[in-house]
């Protein structure tokens, strides 16, 4: 049995296996396991990598839990019995694929928004209001924008068959009620 260390200099291989298959040395910056057959297989209830003073989480792999990523201490990734958790924004440059049977949701009781070039476009709220420029959206569509030229919205139709209707309102249960309402900025009614 050994007792003492064992000191090797920068550079200096530390090689195991009948064909060198597994090689460790320092080069004089960083640390190398060269493993040049077969995968490197490590066997633990828990694997945690961690900063040079042991102070700071990197990752920790878990045995039938969790596998966790870290950003400066901090937990960023980790994997559930159903899926991920992600703490903090998650950006991607390609496209994000959903199956059929899945959905994009949140499962708290807020708020999606929809943001391009760090400008919010569209909030849906968990009441079922969609808002297009506004980040408080008080009915089922509700659309604001400051346009000083072209259409707040336009609706075309570009079919060509029998049927290629346009707008169809359902509205009202009694004439007191309203099915189109349209109003000068002021709130002054106009129809």
């Amino acid at each position: 049995a050994m007792t003492g260390n064992i000191t090797h200099a920068d550079n200096v291989i530390s090689k195991w296996g009948t064909g060198d298959d597994l090689q460790i040395y320092h080069d004089g910056t960083n640390t190398r396991f060269h493993s040049v057959t077969g995968n490197t297989i490590i066997r633990a209830n828990q694997v945690a990598i961690q900063n040079d003073s042991g102070t700071e989480n990197v990752a920790i792999f878990n045995e039938d839990s969790s596998c966790r990523l870290f950003y400066d201490n901090a937990e960023k990734l980790a994997t559930t019995a159903t899926g991920v958790n992600v703490t903090g924004a998650s950006y991607s440059s390609g496209n994000i694929g959903l199956n059929v049977d899945n959905y994009l949701g949140f499962s708290d009781d807020s708020f999606a928004r929809f943001v391009v070039n760090d400008t919010e476009i569209l909030r849906a709220t968990a009441a079922g209001n969609v808002g297009i420029g506004t980040d408080n959206p008080s009915s089922p569509l509700h659309v604001s924008a400051a346009k000083n030229n072209g259409w707040l919205a336009q609706l075309i139709n570009t079919g060509t068959g029998g049927d290629a209707n346009g707008l169809d309102i359902h509205a009202g249960v009694d004439s007191s009620d309203y099915i189109l309402r349209t109003r000068e900025q002021d709130g002054t009614d106009v129809m």
